[in-house]
Parts: structure tokens; C-alpha cells; sequence
């Protein structure tokens, strides 16, 4: 068994201003993060945090497929074309191939759950 605690995680700023506390990463994958060799149909598991008047960058991947939950807050999530405004208790389907990007324009942080799969051709 292995357990994490996100408060023992240390946070990595990924795309743009995002904070990243990645629990559980596949390995090919995410070499750079130095995990366990542990998950084969998940690309990976984490927590972001984008704080007020930040910003998760424009970005998408080409052949992953990921999941948002708002744990907390809220802001303005961008997937496509569509701009909405999530809050707590929300999950969002991310599809590959489709540039997403977040906003927090309001005064408290986002916590952000996030699962990602890998779609193998």
C-alpha cells in the first residue's frame, strides 16, 4: 500500500501559475517526477491550486484525457471554445486534443482534483 498526504507533497509550479501536488504519476510517462512504477491505465493523480487573479495556462495534450473537480472555490475554466464558470463540487471531462485553461478571478484559491488517462493507440 502506499499513502500520500497532500500536505507532505511538495508543490511544483506547472503551466503558467498553477501549483501542482502530484500524488500518483505513471512512470513512462512522468519520468521527470521520480515515482513509483505503480499505475498502468492512469497517466496520473493530483491536486493544483490556482490562487486568486492567477492562471493555469492555455495548454492540451495529445492523446490524454483528464478529469477536473473543484474541491474548493471556483473560477473561470476555458475548454475549447466554452468559458464557464465552475465551482466546488464541480468535475469537468477534459477530451485529448482540446487546449483548456483556467482563471481564478476571485479572492479565495481553487483546489483542483485532477485524474488523467492515457489513451494508448
Amino acid at each position: 500500500m502506499i499513502v500520500r498526504n497532500v500536505d507532505e507533497i511538495k508543490e511544483i509550479q506547472a503551466h503558467g501559475e498553477a501549483l501542482y501536488k502530484y500524488f500518483f504519476m505513471r512512470k513512462d510517462i512522468y519520468e521527470r517526477l521520480n515515482m513509483e512504477d505503480i499505475l498502468r491505465d492512469l497517466g496520473g493523480f493530483w491536486q493544483t491550486t490556482v490562487n486568486p487573479g492567477k492562471r493555469l495556462e492555455p495548454h492540451s495534450h495529445e492523446n490524454h484525457e483528464q478529469i477536473y473537480y473543484i474541491l474548493d472555490g471556483g473560477g473561470l475554466l476555458t475548454v475549447g471554445e466554452e468559458t464557464r464558470r465552475v465551482r466546488k463540487g464541480d468535475a469537468i471531462y477534459i477530451p485529448p486534443k482540446t487546449s483548456h485553461s483556467f482563471y481564478n478571478d476571485t479572492e479565495k484559491p481553487c483546489i483542483i482534483l485532477m485524474v488523467d488517462a492515457i489513451i494508448e493507440k
